[in-house]
């Protein structure tokens, strides 16, 4: 779990306060196509105003991922950040399962923590810009130089259309 002590925030109220945590979440707690290559780095300024915590965190990861094209694994820096308002179990009402709760001065970041890195994930992750991917006959990724495969630049569904073009340019119709 990745909490933090507010308790001093709350006898100070309006000054800001900061914590610097390192977390290694345990395998499968973000996704089952994403994994992390070293512990995430979260720094996280806090106060306590009004009533309610007011929670800002940045953080920072290295992720392992396929790439969307080519499929072989790599590692993708993230850098993602949240804001958030907590307010004492007093103020919020039991029955709302979305309310941020402080309970006995601490704070969970856990579960925002790994929302805030699958928000920053892209949908298609690719290992470099220009990745070829997979050849679509064979399945060999193109960038280890290619496979044997002759590339029939002809759509199958067309393929009777071009033989009766080519039989026409044999007979010199064009």
């Amino acid at each position: 779990m990745l909490t933090i002590d507010v308790s001093e925030a709350r006898v100070r109220p309006g000054q800001v306060f900061t914590q610097h945590l390192i977390h290694l979440p345990k395998t499968g707690d973000l996704d089952d196509e994403v994994g992390l290559e070293e512990p995430v780095v979260v720094d996280v300024e806090y106060s306590f105003l009004k009533g309610v915590y007011l929670v800002k965190a940045k953080l920072k990861v290295k992720a392992m991922m396929a790439c969307g094209r080519c499929l072989e694994p790599f590692t993708c820096p993230l850098e993602a950040e949240f804001y958030e308002q907590y307010d004492t179990a007093t103020q919020v009402d039991e029955h709302d399962p979305d309310a941020n709760v402080v309970i006995e001065d601490r704070i969970d970041l856990t579960e925002k923590v790994r929302a805030a890195i699958m928000g920053v994930v892209p949908m298609k992750p690719l290992c470099r810009e220009d990745c070829p991917g997979l050849c679509s006959s064979c399945g060999i990724p193109q960038a280890e130089g290619g496979c044997a495969c002759v590339k029939d630049d002809i759509d199958p569904r067309l393929k009777d259309l071009a033989l009766l073009m080519e039989g026409l340019k044999k007979k010199g119709v064009e």
